[in-house]
Formats: C-alpha cells, sequence, structure tokens
C-alpha cells in the first residue's frame, strides 16, 4: 500500500491544496516537495512462526491480513503509522504528528 499525505510548510502547518489538487498533484509530481509518500512496511519470514510476521512492538496482539505498517522510503524503519487487530472485534491505530 502506498499513501500521500501533504507536507508540512513553513509555518508548521500543512500546506493547503484546493478541491482535488492533492490528487493532481501526486500524478504530476509523485514526490515533490508538497508530498510525503508513505509505504508499507514488509513482513519477515519466521522460521519458528512458519509464517510472515511484523514488530508491532506489543501494540497487536492478534494477527491480522488487515494490519499494516507505514514508513517513509527514506526512514523504513521508523513507522509513521501502525493498524493492528488487538481482539476479536477490536483493533489500534497508532500514528506519529
Amino acid at each position: 500500500m502506498s499513501a500521500v499525505i501533504p507536507s508540512m510548510d513553513g509555518n508548521s502547518q500543512r500546506v493547503s491544496f484546493g478541491e482535488g489538487s492533492l490528487l493532481k498533484e501526486m500524478k504530476s509530481n509523485n514526490q515533490g516537495p508538497n508530498l510525503i509518500k508513505l509505504e508499507t512496511k514488509e513482513p519477515t519470514w519466521s522460521k519458528e512462526k512458519e509464517a510472515y510476521v511484523m514488530d508491532f512492538n506489543g501494540r497487536v496482539k492478534k494477527g491480522s491480513v488487515k494490519n499494516f505498517q507505514l514508513a517513509c522510503p527514506a526512514s523504513p524503519d521508523e513507522e509513521v503509522m501502525q493498524f493492528g487487530r488487538v481482539d476479536e472485534d477490536r483493533f489500534v491505530l497508532d500514528f506519529k504528528s
């Protein structure tokens, strides 16, 4: 999964786009100065569990195809957002601002 969000301006405010303009900016300039692109972190294979796993730092308790982590390609080891199952019908969403 890929996500594109507006970057911050010099006043620590999100860059503003008019209605529909964020999509236009993304199509014309995939990684311009006004955009931050986030990518899904890939899970690693665990021989022990015989499954793909991700480290959610204790926040996620159950495996799910819905679990994911997003990071900037420039800093792939630093998660910006993570979403995961903690119970049968409960999920957590953590993000850094």
